[in-house]
């Protein structure tokens, strides 16, 4: 619902503000505030959901749905699966932008703008109902590992996706471990390094993705002024298209990754340790898997990913910017929706991977900083456009994250091993 909200109304901007007697640029702070609020909004669902449990929350109505749905993930999944989880997770997510637009062209073109808050209000009712009938709870500090009965307000009213156990390793089915209850803040997280890295990297690519929504239908409209509202919401199905084929295909892409990797340092382990006379088939311990270079395994290809994004945006800037044509401008929006997923689908499973028992709350740190970074993009993008132009606005917009997000990501691979064994010795120290 969360996309679906922000996307629906892109279409129907430069009709608002006609309707209002204001200028686009100020019509745009409506996003701005949106986007404050949605980054604002899972830091406090975040923790409940890795506290309480995810069931209460989505009854709660927390607007934070890619935050919780990332947190089942962290439930259900194992590292080697959990690109693949994480992709079909953000595929409702990116129905929104695919339909979103349309719908808001369409409303608005032939009903009125107002309906479109009324089609949000029934889509959500209709969520909430879902929710209540058939939702089970998956937090394993409530649930174990599947064996353990919910308490009452985790439990669906028709269960039919029973919760299947999943043998896993460190994975107690003992419900006095499982009702263990720590406290979780999602802010102390903003104290880790890698961390900091993780959320500018990740958050600036979701900035030139607001900054390329908020800015399309004005710039559509400009420069091909036969389309109708209608028509120009359907010019948006092409970034939501790359971005929902992208999410089913990198993740796969990520799992093979890391499991090749994952093969390639099992085996160099075991000939270690076959060489120190040691036990070749012993469990590994939490120092073995220091070893592990995660960071490496999920971000091997972000700076691949990153700087694909910025080309691609930079040559749909001067097609718009030239009144190119529009075949061209939707071809590069396909790819540009595909490149963005692949790199934000690498981060934020590499976040939960670092956290995994915390995964509501990592994904709710990760939305606020890019939500807080897509408002300022969102404010201050249409002032941009006047000053600079289409074409520079976009090089502009892509320098910075070609500058800093590359960067950021070998500065991640380097050195995050150093400060994920820096961790783990301050979590024993206060244990």
């Amino acid at each position: 619902m969360n996309p679906l909200a922000a996307n629906i109304y892109f279409p129907v901007i430069p009709l608002l503000a006609d309707d209002f007697g204001v200028s686009v640029s100020l019509m745009n702070l409506t996003v701005t505030v949106y986007l404050i609020f949605q980054g604002l909004s899972p830091m406090l669902w975040g923790p409940l959901a890795d506290l309480k449990g995810r069931h209460p929350v989505y009854l709660a109505g927390g607007a934070s749905t890619v935050a919780l749905g990332a947190g089942v993930v962290a439930d259900l999944a194992r590292p080697q699966e959990r690109g693949g989880y994480y992709g079909v997770l953000i595929v409702g997510s990116l129905v929104g932008p695919c339909i979103g637009p349309v719908f808001g062209g369409v409303i608005g073109d032939r009903l009125s703008w107002r309906w479109i808050f009324w089609f949000l209000a029934i889509c959500a009712g209709g969520c909430l109902l879902l929710i209540v009938l058939i939702m089970p709870e998956t937090l394993r500090r409530v649930v174990g590992d599947g064996t353990i009965r919910a308490p009452p307000w985790g439990r669906p009213i028709l269960p039919l996706f029973p919760l299947i156990r999943r043998q896993r390793k460190a994975s107690p089915a003992d419900p006095s471990e499982a009702s263990k209850k720590t406290k979780i803040n999602p802010f102390l997280l903003f104290k880790e390094p890698d961390v900091i890295f993780i959320l500018v990297a990740n958050g600036l690519v979701y900035g030139l993705v607001v900054g390329i929504q908020a800015s399309s239908s004005l710039l559509l409209q400009t420069a091909y002024p036969y389309l109708s509202l209608y028509e120009i919401g359907l010019c948006f199905l092409p970034l939501g298209a790359g971005c929902l084929i992208s999410s089913l295909v990198t993740g796969k892409l990520l799992d093979w990754q890391y499991k090749r990797d994952r093969r390639l340092w099992e085996i160099r382990k075991k000939r270690e340790r076959e060489e120190a006379g040691e036990k070749v088939d012993s469990p590994w311990s939490e120092e073995d898997e220091l070893t592990f270079p995660i960071e490496r395994a999920r971000l091997k290809l972000g700076t691949f990913y990153t700087v694909s994004v910025c080309v691609v945006s930079i040559g749909y800037g001067w097609v718009l910017d030239r009144y190119g044509p529009l075949p061209v401008a939707l071809i590069l929006q396909f790819i540009d929706g595909y490149v963005i997923i692949g790199q934000m689908n690498a981060f934020q499973t590499l976040l939960i991977d670092l956290f995994p028992k915390a995964g509501s709350s990592a994904t709710a740190i990760n939305n606020c900083v890019r939500c807080l970074i897509g408002a300022l993009v969102a404010s201050v993008i249409n002032l941009i456009l006047k000053a600079l132009g289409t074409g520079w606005t976009y090089v502009l917009l892509s320098g910075i994250c070609l500058l800093i997000t590359p960067a950021f990501t070998v500065i991640v691979i380097r050195l995050g091993p150093r400060w994920r064994a820096r961790r783990l010795e301050r979590t024993k120290s206060t244990s």
